[in-house]
């Protein structure tokens, strides 16, 4: 099969994280350099479970910022290299020593449950969004009826509350086969709040998992779409859609999300073909979220147990939602542990899959920046990569389907042997299950694995450490292969997935930390094939999905008189080829960059004098699957500037 010219080698994709960093901060060590810099510029102060090492007095609340200080870069800056260019370059010549109320947004009434934009209030709302294809509907659908709203509900001071419920009916005329089911999320937020995480669900079954915006002081609303016909047969059979968000409202972080969620059906037009038999959710019982938790330390897996697995079971797959807090939020940073002057436990992740304690999967997680990351007002009205889409990582389970065919229950468990101490991996998943309605029951013999140790080895080093400074590296690499055969109406079927993983990190430090560069590289490429030994004419399909997730990060103190810049650029480029058969080739390809800057000056006493904002995203989509070329690029400045260009091309 060709491989696209402008993507690599199908064998090898890496993903390249390169930052460069002068840090400015008023001391070396723990508290001063990176420790400050992922930190919530909204609060900056130890009470926030992120906060890590010392407050950085001369980053202000940006909330505080008036309009007038936020300065428009050109849109031409279409790459990293115009930017830094444009941010170097800009003049600081807004009103000195303006400065904005402390308060923020405001303090009002606390938990004030009306709504924005009723009885009186604000209905200006600043839309924010995460630049993507919209979901497209099937050629020749239409909508045949919606359940809406099925949740309507304000989100205030709901930590530790249980998830908001409602019930839903399917309108009798969706009755029928859908082309497509789609779950659209609506959320409306005012005042000052931090990034939180919300979860759907559909009974027990987590379907959609984000990031909220923040409001940054004014009324901010964001929506997003969630393609749910591959889940079809849950939102059949449940009738209960809840949504989980711990929200904190106080008299400084007034900010109450108002959230609707909605399903839409659409009819006519190709049905999807192929769905799954059965899906069973895989959570925590009698938590609240139902969330498994992995917090570091001594907590560095979590299992539980599944029964209702189909007797014919002939396919499988396992789909594992997760999203990671407080101290691992960004552990792609930390140093390793050779760094005896500062060890943070390394830069490097592996989320593992067992059943019943045989190795099923593998993968390095591709980081999320979360709309709080490094300065609020980077990710408004763009917010970073997969905020509102958290990805879904997927383990192809089809070589264990004679073993979870066996009538017995089996354990799931996933481990991230590196989480370091109060660390929150929050996760949950699915099987999906596909069955052979020829034969009753299925069997074959247990999976065989190589290269299915628990623990990856990672090897540390350092060179020319002297107090502060030096390069320090981490690698670490896994190969593996799971072969299974089950027994079907067809005959004998094998399926091997392969993995070839590879990780190599290095983070510079110089002049006492004021100057950090970090590298690093993630290779992942994963193999399916399946075929019936004997018959080269049924050879059925290979799937290779590969991934490379570049980063570029930069900060620095560009003159004595206190000016901060700051420059990062988030990548993620998918590319996944795909055999129907031997001879029907389909492949996707993804580029999806985020570029976003800012540049500070501050006068002698330390107050904000200026501030200069850059943001733009390109999003490329190339599919041979009918969906063609799709390439949208947005140009925009925080609020109230909003988005200053949005263009869209069917031409790559």
């Amino acid at each position: 099969m060709a491989t696209p010219t402008h993507c690599l080698s199908a064998s090898r994709l890496f993903l390249l994280l390169v930052l460069s960093s002068a840090i400015y901060g008023a001391s070396a060590g723990r508290g001063s350099p990176l420790n400050n810099l992922f930190r919530p510029i909204a609060e900056l102060i130890t009470r926030h479970p992120r906060a890590r090492g010392n407050p950085v007095p001369r980053w202000r609340n940006p909330h505080s910022v008036p309009s007038q200080l936020i300065k428009v870069l050109p849109h031409a800056a279409q790459s990293a290299a115009d930017a830094m260019s444009a941010l170097s370059g800009a003049t600081d010549d807004s009103a000195s020593g303006s400065r904005g109320s402390a308060s923020g947004g405001g303090r009002g009434r606390v938990r004030t449950f009306a709504k924005p934009g009723g009885g009186g209030g604000s209905k200006t709302y600043f839309n924010v969004i995460e630049v993507t294809k919209p979901l497209p509907r099937p050629t020749g659908s239409a909508l045949c009826g919606s359940a809406t709203p099925l949740v309507d509900a304000p989100f205030g001071s709901t930590y530790g509350s249980p998830a908001t419920a409602g019930s839903y009916v399917i309108p009798a005329a969706c009755a029928g086969e859908w082309s497509m089911a789609v779950m659209n999320v609506s959320v409306l937020v005012k005042g000052v709040q931090f990034d939180r995480r919300m979860s759907v669900f559909i009974g027990d079954l987590e379907v959609s998992r984000s990031i909220t915006a923040e409001p940054l002081g004014t009324s901010v609303k964001y929506s997003f779409e969630r393609d749910l016909t591959p889940l079809a047969l849950a939102v059949r059979t449940n009738n209960e859609l809840s949504v989980y968000l711990e929200n904190v409202v106080d008299r400084t972080y007034t900010g109450i999300f108002y959230v609707t969620v909605s399903l839409l059906f659409y009819t006519g037009g190709a049905v999807p073909a192929s769905p799954p038999s059965a899906i069973l959710p895989w959570y925590s019982p009698g938590v609240l979220s139902r969330y498994f938790n992995i917090t570091g330390g001594a907590v560095l897996s979590a299992s539980s147990a599944l029964a209702g697995f189909p007797p014919n079971t002939v396919r499988a797959r396992f789909d594992l939602l997760m999203s990671l807090h407080a101290a691992d939020e960004f552990y792609q940073f930390n140093y390793p542990d050779s760094a005896t002057f500062q060890p943070e436990g390394g830069p490097f992740r592996e989320l593992v899959l067992q059943i019943d304690g045989i190795f099923a999967g593998s993968v390095f997680p591709a980081p999320v920046f979360y709309t709080g990351a490094v300065h609020p007002l980077m990710w408004s009205p763009l917010v970073g990569n997969g905020n509102f889409h958290i990805p879904v990582y997927s383990f192809d389970l089809s070589p264990f389907a004679a073993l979870l065919s066996d009538g017995s229950s089996h354990t799931f468990t996933v481990a991230i042997p590196k989480a370091v101490l109060n660390s929150n991996w929050y996760f949950t998943g699915s099987v999906h299950l596909w069955t052979d309605a020829g034969v009753a029951s299925t069997a074959g013999p247990a999976p065989t694995v190589t290269g299915g140790d628990l623990v990856t080895p990672i090897t540390e080093t350092a060179t020319g450490e002297s107090g502060t400074n030096g390069v320090f590296g981490t690698t670490a690499a896994r190969d593996y292969t799971i072969t299974g055969t089950v027994t079907t109406a067809a005959g004998a079927v094998e399926t091997v997935v392969t993995g070839s993983l590879a990780f190599d990190a290095t983070v510079t430090s110089a002049s006492n930390q004021w100057v950090q560069v970090w590298r690093q590289n993630i290779l992942s490429a994963i193999t399916v094939t399946r075929s019936v030994p004997g018959d080269t004419a049924t050879v059925a399909s290979m799937t290779v999905d590969q991934f490379i997730f570049p980063l570029f990060m930069n900060q620095t103190r560009l003159d004595a008189a206190g000016s901060v810049y700051f420059l990062t650029n988030n990548t993620f480029n998918f590319y996944q080829p795909m055999d129907a058969s031997p001879s029907a080739a389909t492949q996707t390809y993804l580029h999806n960059e985020r570029i976003a800057g800012f540049k500070e000056t501050y006068t002698a006493a330390g107050a904000l004098r200026s501030r200069t904002i850059y943001s733009n995203h390109m999003y490329e989509l190339d599919s041979t699957t009918g969906g063609g070329c799709y390439l949208r690029k947005v140009v925009a400045q925080p609020p109230p500037a909003g988005i200053q260009s949005d263009m869209v091309s069917t031409v790559c």
